[in-house]
């Protein structure tokens, strides 16, 4: 067989290699078409059930704050020196860090304060929306007795019978999210390492639930840091200011019992006026030297502060009204007929491929 012989025959094979292809997928497609209804059933239970998911789902309020820290990187007052050590001020400094706030966040001496804020609308805590939001009374009363029909009538700080603290571990458990627990927590706190914006997040069934929630969290941690986390170098400022406006009053005294004496002598001083006017003269620079020192440290001390204090830039706050999420019904009608679909396209060629194996 010459060459132009074995090309004819290569390209003979291949036309009859497409051409049963092109019968197969014909076949295939007739058999679809002959064997509509059957996906048509497959579709139907994706469709009923999707349908009736998308109206008995209970729509949710995702509700989101976003900020930035700055001053992160903290310090302390190591360059105070004289009066600082002798009035027994600390010079330890700080430094918290994105891992640290988002601990802090999610610590329970935060999150009970966020649970007893009340709400603006009905002046009732935020820990009682939840249970109410969530019927939380109906699952709690069937493992635990105490809890049938339990509210916080008042901050479980003030009341720490051993009811509240079951009742307060069980919500906390539920907003950030219990150790093998299937429903998403209702809080979510994160933080981008690429533009060092944190977000705190939180998507609940109830609108005014979801925004007080990241609200209060956001009020409560800035509070943590800008005034709690700083609260020592407050007060070591603090004492210094106190220190220098009594050693100014002092300063003032004597140069009052300087004028006085001045005027009574009218210039006329003997030896032991002399030294009288002498032992004022340096009580008063004494004064203004250990002023000058103490004035000195309130400075530095001030400026340390402002630096080492975290400041708070909220870049994005929710407000009402929140769009409810929920997925559209018409989305919901095309995946089931796609998923059933394909499930009963499968079906019918995977049959009529077994009924033609037997055949054979």
């Amino acid at each position: 067989m010459n060459e132009s012989q074995h090309s004819r025959a290569e390209l003979e094979k291949n036309n009859t290699n497409l051409k049963d292809l092109l019968l197969r997928i014909n076949s295939l497609f007739k058999e679809l078409i002959r064997n509509w209804w059957l996906i048509v059933l497959f579709c139907l239970p994706f469709l009923l059930f999707n349908v009736y998911k998308h109206f008995v789902e209970i729509p949710t309020y995702r509700a989101e704050v976003k900020f930035l820290v700055e001053g992160e990187s903290g310090g302390g007052f190591s360059g105070l020196g004289g009066l600082l050590g002798q009035f027994g001020i600390s010079r330890g400094g700080g430094k918290s860090n994105p891992y640290q706030i988002i601990e802090v966040s999610k610590s329970k001496r935060i999150l009970q304060k966020v649970l007893f804020t009340q709400l603006d609308l009905d002046r009732d805590y935020i820990a009682n929306k939840i249970i109410d939001t969530y019927n939380l009374n109906d699952n709690w009363g069937n493992r635990y007795n105490d809890l049938v029909d339990f509210k916080f009538s008042t901050d479980t700080l003030l009341d720490v019978s051993d009811k509240n603290r079951l009742a307060l571990k069980l919500l906390i458990g539920k907003m950030i999210g219990m150790k093998n627990a299937d429903a998403t927590p209702l809080l979510k706190v994160k933080f981008d390492d690429n533009n060092g914006i944190y977000s705190f997040e939180s998507e609940t069934e109830s609108e005014e639930l979801s925004l007080a929630l990241v609200n209060e969290l956001y009020e409560n941690v800035r509070s943590f840091y800008e005034e709690k986390f700083v609260e020592d170098k407050i007060v070591s400022r603090d004492l210094l200011r106190i220190k220098s406006d009594s050693i100014q009053g002092l300063i003032d005294g004597k140069m009052y019992e300087m004028a006085v004496f001045s005027d009574r002598n009218r210039g006329l001083i003997s030896r032991q006026e002399s030294l009288v006017k002498e032992k004022l003269q340096i009580q008063i620079q004494g004064l203004v030297s250990a002023y000058t020192e103490v004035f000195k440290n309130f400075e530095l001390a001030d400026f340390t502060l402002k630096q080492s204090k975290p400041i708070f830039l909220q870049i994005e706050k929710p407000f009402s009204p929140i769009e409810a999420e929920s997925e559209p019904l018409l989305s919901r009608i095309i995946f089931s007929l796609l998923t059933g679909g394909f499930l009963g396209a499968i079906f019918v060629v995977a049959r009529m491929m077994i009924r033609e194996a037997f055949q054979n």
